[in-house]
Protein backbone atom coordinates (compact mmCIF):
# COMPACT_ATOMS: atom_id res chain seq x y z
CA UNK A 1 0.00 0.00 0.00
CA UNK A 2 1.26 3.32 -1.35
CA UNK A 3 1.61 6.41 1.11
CA UNK A 4 2.14 9.67 -0.38
CA UNK A 5 4.44 11.88 1.89
CA UNK A 6 0.99 14.32 1.60
CA UNK A 7 -0.65 11.50 3.73
CA UNK A 8 2.54 11.31 5.99
CA UNK A 9 2.27 14.93 7.02
CA UNK A 10 -1.90 14.89 6.97
CA UNK A 11 -1.72 12.00 9.74
CA UNK A 12 1.39 13.98 11.35
CA UNK A 13 -1.18 16.85 11.72
CA UNK A 14 -3.69 15.04 12.83
CA UNK A 15 -1.73 13.92 15.56
CA UNK A 16 -1.39 17.49 16.66
CA UNK A 17 2.59 17.91 15.35
CA UNK A 18 3.63 16.64 18.72
CA UNK A 19 7.13 15.84 19.04
CA UNK A 20 6.35 11.85 19.63
CA UNK A 21 4.28 10.69 17.42
CA UNK A 22 2.44 7.05 17.21
CA UNK A 23 4.98 5.25 15.51
CA UNK A 24 4.50 3.35 12.12
CA UNK A 25 7.16 1.08 9.93
CA UNK A 26 7.97 2.55 6.63
CA UNK A 27 10.54 2.74 3.70
CA UNK A 28 11.50 5.95 2.11
CA UNK A 29 12.40 6.77 -0.68
CA UNK A 30 14.71 9.68 -0.69
CA UNK A 31 15.63 11.98 -3.51
CA UNK A 32 19.21 11.16 -3.54
CA UNK A 33 18.18 7.48 -4.41
CA UNK A 34 18.89 5.92 -0.58
CA UNK A 35 16.38 3.94 0.96
CA UNK A 36 15.96 4.33 4.57
CA UNK A 37 13.84 1.42 6.73
CA UNK A 38 12.48 2.86 9.98
CA UNK A 39 10.10 4.45 11.61
CA UNK A 40 8.27 8.11 11.32
CA UNK A 41 7.77 9.45 14.98
CA UNK A 42 6.68 12.89 14.41
CA UNK A 43 7.16 15.87 11.93
CA UNK A 44 8.16 19.91 13.03
CA UNK A 45 9.53 22.45 11.39
CA UNK A 46 9.28 21.12 7.56
CA UNK A 47 11.37 18.33 9.33
CA UNK A 48 10.49 14.51 9.94
CA UNK A 49 12.06 12.75 12.76
CA UNK A 50 12.66 9.11 12.64
CA UNK A 51 14.06 6.04 14.13
CA UNK A 52 16.72 4.34 12.02
CA UNK A 53 18.46 1.66 12.88
CA UNK A 54 17.44 2.74 16.90
CA UNK A 55 19.09 5.88 16.04
CA UNK A 56 16.95 8.99 15.93
CA UNK A 57 17.39 10.71 12.23
CA UNK A 58 16.49 14.31 11.36
CA UNK A 59 15.14 14.75 7.49
CA UNK A 60 14.37 17.57 5.29
CA UNK A 61 10.30 17.08 3.97
CA UNK A 62 11.71 18.15 0.28
CA UNK A 63 14.15 15.37 0.58
CA UNK A 64 11.36 12.86 0.85
CA UNK A 65 10.22 11.42 -2.60
CA UNK A 66 7.57 8.96 -1.64
CA UNK A 67 7.21 6.01 1.41
CA UNK A 68 5.66 2.55 1.58
CA UNK A 69 4.58 0.50 4.42
CA UNK A 70 4.42 -2.87 2.12
CA UNK A 71 8.49 -4.31 1.82
CA UNK A 72 7.23 -6.24 -1.48
CA UNK A 73 6.90 -2.81 -3.32
CA UNK A 74 10.62 -3.16 -3.49
CA UNK A 75 10.67 -6.68 -3.89
CA UNK A 76 12.49 -6.32 -7.59
CA UNK A 77 14.32 -3.16 -6.77
CA UNK A 78 17.89 -4.02 -7.05
CA UNK A 79 20.24 -1.87 -4.88
CA UNK A 80 23.74 -1.56 -3.89
CA UNK A 81 24.38 -1.59 0.22
CA UNK A 82 27.68 0.50 1.01
CA UNK A 83 28.83 -1.01 4.31
CA UNK A 84 31.28 0.49 6.96
CA UNK A 85 33.76 -1.24 5.58
CA UNK A 86 33.25 0.50 2.29
CA UNK A 87 32.64 -2.62 0.26
CA UNK A 88 29.44 -2.80 -1.90
CA UNK A 89 27.43 -5.47 -2.23
CA UNK A 90 24.77 -5.20 -5.11
CA UNK A 91 21.55 -7.95 -4.96
CA UNK A 92 17.76 -7.64 -4.40
CA UNK A 93 16.26 -7.27 -0.58
CA UNK A 94 14.33 -10.28 0.48
CA UNK A 95 13.49 -9.19 3.85
CA UNK A 96 14.26 -6.45 6.42
CA UNK A 97 13.30 -6.18 10.73
CA UNK A 98 14.97 -5.48 13.56
CA UNK A 99 17.51 -7.98 13.32
CA UNK A 100 19.32 -6.87 9.75
CA UNK A 101 18.97 -7.00 6.00
CA UNK A 102 18.50 -9.83 3.53
CA UNK A 103 20.14 -9.28 0.35
CA UNK A 104 19.54 -12.15 -2.34
CA UNK A 105 23.01 -11.49 -4.11
CA UNK A 106 24.93 -13.30 -7.46
CA UNK A 107 26.74 -15.67 -5.18
CA UNK A 108 23.75 -16.59 -2.24
CA UNK A 109 22.02 -14.78 0.13
CA UNK A 110 23.58 -12.65 2.72
CA UNK A 111 22.32 -11.40 5.98
CA UNK A 112 23.39 -8.20 6.79
CA UNK A 113 23.04 -6.41 10.58
CA UNK A 114 21.69 -3.30 10.49
CA UNK A 115 25.40 -2.19 12.56
CA UNK A 116 27.32 -2.71 9.40
CA UNK A 117 25.38 -1.30 6.92
CA UNK A 118 26.70 2.51 6.22
CA UNK A 119 23.72 3.19 3.19
CA UNK A 120 20.81 1.34 0.99
CA UNK A 121 21.27 2.74 -2.61
CA UNK A 122 18.90 1.98 -5.79
CA UNK A 123 21.01 3.01 -8.75
CA UNK A 124 18.13 4.00 -10.80
CA UNK A 125 16.54 5.78 -8.31
CA UNK A 126 19.99 7.98 -7.74
CA UNK A 127 20.26 8.39 -11.17
CA UNK A 128 16.55 9.75 -11.92
CA UNK A 129 16.12 11.84 -9.41
CA UNK A 130 19.76 13.29 -8.71
CA UNK A 131 21.40 13.00 -12.31
CA UNK A 132 24.53 11.26 -13.94
CA UNK A 133 27.68 11.76 -11.98
CA UNK A 134 29.81 11.92 -15.09
CA UNK A 135 28.48 11.81 -18.69
CA UNK A 136 29.66 11.97 -22.24
CA UNK A 137 27.32 13.40 -25.13
CA UNK A 138 27.84 14.07 -28.54
CA UNK A 139 24.62 15.73 -31.00
CA UNK A 140 23.86 18.00 -34.54
CA UNK A 141 21.54 20.69 -35.36
CA UNK A 142 20.66 23.75 -37.25
CA UNK A 143 21.13 27.33 -36.36
CA UNK A 144 20.14 30.55 -38.07
CA UNK A 145 22.33 34.01 -37.73
CA UNK A 146 20.92 37.17 -35.96
CA UNK A 147 21.37 40.59 -35.95
CA UNK A 148 24.75 42.04 -38.16
CA UNK A 149 24.95 37.89 -39.82
CA UNK A 150 21.64 37.76 -40.83
CA UNK A 151 21.35 39.57 -44.24
CA UNK A 152 25.00 37.52 -45.36
CA UNK A 153 24.56 34.09 -43.97
CA UNK A 154 21.64 31.33 -44.25
CA UNK A 155 20.44 28.88 -41.90
CA UNK A 156 23.39 26.07 -41.39
CA UNK A 157 24.02 22.76 -39.69
CA UNK A 158 26.05 22.42 -36.44
CA UNK A 159 27.48 19.55 -34.45
CA UNK A 160 28.88 19.15 -31.22
CA UNK A 161 30.66 16.19 -28.42
CA UNK A 162 31.64 16.68 -25.10
CA UNK A 163 31.54 15.86 -21.45
CA UNK A 164 30.46 16.67 -17.78
CA UNK A 165 31.22 16.12 -14.26
CA UNK A 166 28.90 16.92 -11.29
CA UNK A 167 30.38 19.25 -9.38
CA UNK A 168 30.13 18.58 -5.04
CA UNK A 169 29.92 22.25 -4.66
CA UNK A 170 26.38 22.32 -5.05
CA UNK A 171 23.60 19.45 -6.22
CA UNK A 172 22.99 19.25 -9.98
CA UNK A 173 25.80 21.87 -10.77
CA UNK A 174 28.20 20.12 -13.69
CA UNK A 175 31.01 21.65 -14.85
CA UNK A 176 32.28 20.48 -18.17
CA UNK A 177 33.49 21.10 -21.85
CA UNK A 178 31.79 21.12 -25.58
CA UNK A 179 33.74 20.97 -28.82
CA UNK A 180 31.59 22.78 -32.07
CA UNK A 181 31.84 22.75 -35.20
CA UNK A 182 29.52 24.65 -37.43
CA UNK A 183 29.04 25.41 -40.93
CA UNK A 184 28.03 28.58 -42.68
CA UNK A 185 26.07 28.69 -45.59
CA UNK A 186 27.57 32.13 -47.35
CA UNK A 187 24.55 33.49 -49.67
CA UNK A 188 26.86 35.35 -52.05
CA UNK A 189 28.60 32.08 -52.66
CA UNK A 190 31.97 31.27 -53.12
CA UNK A 191 33.02 30.87 -50.05
CA UNK A 192 32.94 28.65 -47.66
CA UNK A 193 32.67 29.66 -44.02
CA UNK A 194 33.63 27.21 -40.49
CA UNK A 195 33.45 28.18 -36.95
CA UNK A 196 34.91 25.52 -34.71
CA UNK A 197 35.33 25.93 -30.74
CA UNK A 198 36.76 24.37 -27.76
CA UNK A 199 34.59 25.68 -24.63
CA UNK A 200 34.77 24.78 -20.89
CA UNK A 201 30.73 24.57 -19.71
CA UNK A 202 28.95 25.16 -16.27
CA UNK A 203 25.45 23.83 -16.36
CA UNK A 204 23.05 23.26 -13.82
CA UNK A 205 20.26 20.15 -14.08
CA UNK A 206 16.95 20.56 -12.26
CA UNK A 207 16.42 17.81 -10.79
CA UNK A 208 14.03 19.07 -7.71
CA UNK A 209 11.18 19.25 -10.94
CA UNK A 210 11.16 15.38 -11.88
CA UNK A 211 9.23 14.74 -8.86
CA UNK A 212 6.70 17.52 -9.76
CA UNK A 213 4.02 16.08 -11.68
CA UNK A 214 2.98 14.33 -14.71
CA UNK A 215 4.04 16.99 -16.74
CA UNK A 216 7.57 16.72 -15.94
CA UNK A 217 7.96 13.51 -15.22
CA UNK A 218 10.54 11.96 -16.41
CA UNK A 219 12.06 15.05 -17.96
CA UNK A 220 15.52 16.80 -16.14
CA UNK A 221 15.54 21.05 -17.19
CA UNK A 222 18.75 22.21 -17.49
CA UNK A 223 20.88 25.94 -18.56
CA UNK A 224 24.34 26.12 -19.55
CA UNK A 225 26.85 28.83 -20.20
CA UNK A 226 29.77 28.31 -22.07
CA UNK A 227 32.89 30.66 -22.83
CA UNK A 228 36.36 29.35 -25.21
CA UNK A 229 38.50 30.02 -27.54
CA UNK A 230 37.67 29.50 -31.33
CA UNK A 231 38.62 29.75 -34.90
CA UNK A 232 36.92 31.37 -37.92
CA UNK A 233 37.74 29.91 -41.07
CA UNK A 234 37.45 30.76 -44.65
CA UNK A 235 38.19 29.40 -47.51
CA UNK A 236 37.41 29.79 -51.87
CA UNK A 237 38.60 33.26 -51.54
CA UNK A 238 40.09 35.45 -54.72
CA UNK A 239 43.08 35.97 -52.83
CA UNK A 240 46.23 34.16 -52.01
CA UNK A 241 46.47 31.81 -50.13
CA UNK A 242 42.40 31.01 -50.44
CA UNK A 243 42.33 29.51 -47.16
CA UNK A 244 42.72 31.27 -43.69
CA UNK A 245 40.99 31.53 -40.30
CA UNK A 246 41.67 33.80 -37.07
CA UNK A 247 41.51 32.88 -34.05
CA UNK A 248 38.73 34.47 -31.47
CA UNK A 249 36.55 33.89 -28.80
CA UNK A 250 32.74 32.52 -28.78
CA UNK A 251 30.56 32.63 -25.86
CA UNK A 252 26.96 30.33 -25.58
CA UNK A 253 23.82 30.06 -23.84
CA UNK A 254 21.70 27.31 -23.91
CA UNK A 255 18.16 25.75 -22.32
CA UNK A 256 16.70 22.60 -23.03
CA UNK A 257 15.28 19.66 -21.36
CA UNK A 258 16.54 16.11 -20.83
CA UNK A 259 14.90 12.80 -20.89
CA UNK A 260 15.66 9.35 -19.74
CA UNK A 261 16.26 6.30 -22.28
CA UNK A 262 17.16 3.68 -20.12
CA UNK A 263 20.77 1.92 -19.70
CA UNK A 264 22.27 4.98 -18.60
CA UNK A 265 21.39 6.46 -22.12
CA UNK A 266 19.69 10.36 -22.11
CA UNK A 267 18.28 12.73 -24.81
CA UNK A 268 18.92 15.96 -24.39
CA UNK A 269 16.89 19.19 -26.83
CA UNK A 270 18.01 22.52 -26.41
CA UNK A 271 17.76 25.85 -27.91
CA UNK A 272 21.15 27.71 -27.91
CA UNK A 273 22.55 31.07 -28.70
CA UNK A 274 26.17 31.57 -29.36
CA UNK A 275 28.05 34.53 -30.61
CA UNK A 276 31.70 34.73 -32.43
CA UNK A 277 33.59 37.42 -31.52
CA UNK A 278 34.89 39.76 -34.95
CA UNK A 279 36.50 43.00 -35.45
CA UNK A 280 33.10 44.84 -36.79
CA UNK A 281 30.33 42.65 -34.87
CA UNK A 282 29.93 39.46 -33.34
CA UNK A 283 28.68 36.76 -35.20
CA UNK A 284 25.56 35.97 -33.14
CA UNK A 285 23.39 32.13 -33.48
CA UNK A 286 20.09 31.17 -32.60
CA UNK A 287 19.16 27.57 -32.90
CA UNK A 288 18.13 23.66 -31.57
CA UNK A 289 20.72 21.12 -31.14
CA UNK A 290 19.38 17.28 -30.52
CA UNK A 291 21.82 15.39 -28.17
CA UNK A 292 22.51 11.99 -26.97
CA UNK A 293 24.84 11.27 -23.98
CA UNK A 294 25.16 8.18 -21.74
CA UNK A 295 26.02 8.92 -18.43
CA UNK A 296 27.06 7.22 -14.92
Amino acid sequence: MVTRLSRILALAIGLGLCRQASAWPEILFLRDGRLLFGTIVGTSGGKIACEIAGQSQSLDIGSILRSETDLSAIADTRVEVLLLDSSVLGGRIAGYDDEGLTLETSFGTQRLAPSLIASIVDPQLRSAYSGPRFLVRAGGGAYAPVLSGASAFGPSWTASAGADWALSLAHGLYAGFDLAYSGADYLAGGLSYAFASVRPVLSYRFDAARGGGKLLEGLRPLVSLSAGPAYIGLSGAPTVPSSYGNPTAAFGLAAGLEAELGSGLIARLEGRADAYLQKAAPFVTMGGLLSISYGR
